[in-house]
């Protein structure tokens, strides 16, 4: 069995990672539309850590259901993470001072 050597290049894992961080910070080309109330409570429990199970059950709703509602997020804030979304929707919410 061939052993892993110690100076591989980094996965292209970590390469992707890098570039959803350069997309949180730039700002936005466009206002999104309005979240729906369906997009905020899944957006809240993502931030209290919840997964997509849990969030399923907490708004009675099938986990795929989740997913896609998620799909839709990061489309629309123009991310690829949970985290990335919370931090993009935080920062909005400090720049503006209000509620999304």
């Amino acid at each position: 069995m061939a052993r892993k050597k110690r100076n591989q290049k980094p996965f292209k894992r970590n390469q992707k990672r890098s570039q959803d961080t350069a997309s949180v910070t730039a700002p936005l080309t466009h206002a999104p539309r309005p979240l729906t109330e369906r997009e905020l409570a899944i957006v809240r429990l993502i931030a209290k850590g919840c997964i997509d199970k849990e969030i399923a059950s907490e708004l009675g709703l099938r986990p795929p259901t989740i997913v896609s509602n998620l799909r839709v997020l990061y489309a629309k804030y123009g991310v690829s993470r949970r985290a990335a979304l919370v931090y993009r929707l935080a920062s909005e919410l400090q720049a503006t001072g209000g509620d999304p």
